[in-house]
């Protein structure tokens, strides 16, 4: 399409700045001169500088003149900012490949554990939520306290009772999951250059906030009673304020459940030597038989003990709670309060109303008598579809199942090519590459059988 007068004008006066003919803040020549030199009448140059103007690339000032804007190049040289420059990508190890993968909205993602419809969770949140917003009043919505609502408190001390566990409900503290919890306890307790020992490989290994609140980590690796002191122990920085955090029951990515005599060698381990634990109990309503937590064994006042509903349930219902050390509690609470982190009361409301009918209690009960169920036929599925190239942990819980491939596969380029988003044991610390992490209770039977033919497609492809 042939170019308007004004369009070519316009279209000259930018190409004269862009190559320093016209510099920032110069005063262009008087309209008369302009239209001589472009061959056009004085209304073209008018109307071609007015658009300058409207785009930023001139200044219109009243009585003197047109002038090059100082921040012209902005409007000519359009430029994305450098995002890459801007962050430190090195700290970012897992999210450069599961997270790209798992982003893809075409993608289902094998590794992030929740739980499967299957599962009936949602039959049971349903009329506690319904009889949850039968009684809520509008003053309750607006009663947030860093302690959480008191109702609930009591019912969680019961509920943690049944595990052995006689906490008053005046030292919990309503939060809105395990990360949140941990935020506050970094955030209120963890000095700047504290040292963070933590289970590895698991889940910590690619969180983000301990970076930013300049907390070093230390991973410690586990055999199968769980953590190894003993590494652990040669590994402790005395000089420095330390800090455990342990996950007991079903330890996230290896699956692994701490005994019994490991618990009571590790807390008097971290009693002698003054080390605080923060202890995550996010998984044990899936054990069939959990033993009781850390937390029971302390009579010092050195544990934090922390969980969530969000894997037992579903994971946007953000509540879950802190059960730190008796003195801590009002400092904790004040946080809580003071940085927003406290959950919403509609959900507490919610946990509440299933606590106090025994609805979730019967609810975890049958999701236990469900897996157990499963196991066998999650077996043979993998059997049919797996049982010649790979071997597998079938372990009591049926949260995470590693498949570990008899031959090398580069399982980041099966990732590139499927509709798959799936975690590689390498991007974890002290752990062997040729593997990959699946949920399984995330799946229905159905799903997690089109999953595994889907793996044993891409797998027997990268072997050939």
């Amino acid at each position: 399409m042939k170019k308007t007068l004004r369009a070519s004008v316009t279209e000259k006066i930018i190409e004269y700045i862009k190559a320093g003919k016209l510099a920032a803040g110069q005063r262009l020549p008087p309209m008369r001169k302009l239209a001589a030199h472009f061959g056009v009448s004085m209304h073209t140059v008018s109307v071609a500088v007015e658009q300058l103007s409207y785009r930023g690339v001139v200044e219109i000032r009243p009585q003197s003149g047109v002038f090059v804007a100082m921040d012209a190049w902005q409007s000519l040289f359009p430029r994305q900012f450098d995002w890459d420059s801007y962050f430190n990508k090195s700290r970012r190890p897992l999210s450069d490949v599961y997270h790209m993968f798992s982003n893809r909205p075409q993608n289902t993602d094998l590794s992030f554990p929740c739980l499967s419809p299957e599962f009936r969770w949602f039959d049971m949140v349903w009329p506690g939520m319904a009889e949850a917003m039968g009684k809520i009043l509008p003053s309750d919505m607006n009663n947030v306290t860093g302690y959480g609502y008191d109702p609930l408190r009591k019912e969680l001390a019961v509920h943690f009772m049944r595990s052995g566990l006689d906490v008053p409900s005046r030292d919990i503290i309503i939060t809105r999951g395990i990360h949140y919890s941990m935020l506050l306890m970094i955030m209120a307790f963890f000095p700047a250059d504290c040292v963070c020992y933590y289970p590895a490989p698991s889940s910590e290994d690619v969180s983000e906030f301990y970076n930013a609140f300049h907390v070093k980590r230390v991973p410690v690796p586990a055999d199968s009673e769980g953590m190894s002191i003993e590494y652990l122990a040669s590994r402790l920085n005395r000089r420095n304020k330390n800090i455990l955090i342990t996950m007991p029951v079903i330890q996230p990515v290896t699956g692994v459940t701490m005994s019994m005599q490991r618990r009571r060698d590790l807390y008097n381990f971290c009693c002698r030597h003054n080390v605080p634990i923060v202890e995550i109990d996010e998984y044990r309503d899936f054990h069939p038989a959990p033993l009781p937590p850390i937390k029971w064994l302390d009579k010092n006042g050195i544990v934090f003990y922390a969980g969530t509903f969000m894997k037992t349930i579903s994971r946007s219902l953000g509540v879950g709670w802190i059960v730190p050390p008796s003195l801590l509690t009002e400092r904790l609470a004040d946080v809580n309060l003071f940085t927003g982190q406290s959950s919403d009361m509609l959900q507490q409301h919610v946990v509440y109303e299933l606590l106090r009918s025994g609805a979730y209690r019967d609810y975890t009960s049958e999701l236990r008598k469900m897996l157990e169920q499963r196991r066998p036929l999650l077996d043979e599925i993998l059997r049919e579809n797996l049982g010649d190239i790979a071997t597998w942990n079938i372990n009591h819980n049926d949260v995470f199942l590693w498949i570990r491939f008899n031959d090398h596969i580069d399982v980041l380029k099966m990732a590139a090519a499927a509709v798959l988003a799936f975690v590689n044991y390498a991007h974890y610390t002290f752990a062997e590459a040729n593997s990959i992490l699946i949920t399984p209770v995330k799946f229905s039977l159905v799903e997690f059988r089109s999953v595994t033919q889907e793996l044993s497609a891409l797998a027997r492809k990268s072997l050939r």
